[in-house]
């Protein structure tokens, strides 16, 4: 799916531990001779949707100089299932681990974990 400013991104609903996760991947524009993966975690909250362009922009320049960017909503919030009181740590720590896992199966590279405030926490 191409975005309005011409990028490329791909939404859909990653399997999570405890329910469905959902993902945008911004997949590599050119390649590079190691291939690399980023999985941008989350802040928490009102920060998560304050925080959404910002990290859409460095997502969108990450894969023009050839770094895959995958943004996931974690369990219980945004538009991931399940309910934020329902959501924990372990839950979350899951996630992230679904996500590698689905970015491993999509090519081989090296995942590295990119986070905001909580999320890098």
């Amino acid at each position: 799916m191409a975005a309005v400013d011409g990028s490329t991104r791909h939404p859909f609903f990653l399997p999570g531990p405890a329910g469905r996760l959902f993902a945008i991947y911004h997949p590599p524009q050119i390649e590079r001779e190691a291939a690399e993966d980023v999985i941008f975690v989350p802040p928490f909250a009102e920060e998560q949707n304050r925080s959404r362009r910002i990290a859409t922009l460095q997502a969108e320049l990450l894969a023009e100089i050839g770094v895959g960017t995958l943004l996931i909503d974690l369990f219980g919030c945004g538009d991931s299932a399940g309910d934020f009181s329902d959501a924990r740590w372990e839950i979350w720590r899951g996630d992230v681990l679904a996500a590698a896992a689905w970015l491993r199966a999509q090519r081989e590279s090296s995942v590295s974990l990119l986070g905001l405030r909580l999320g890098g926490g």
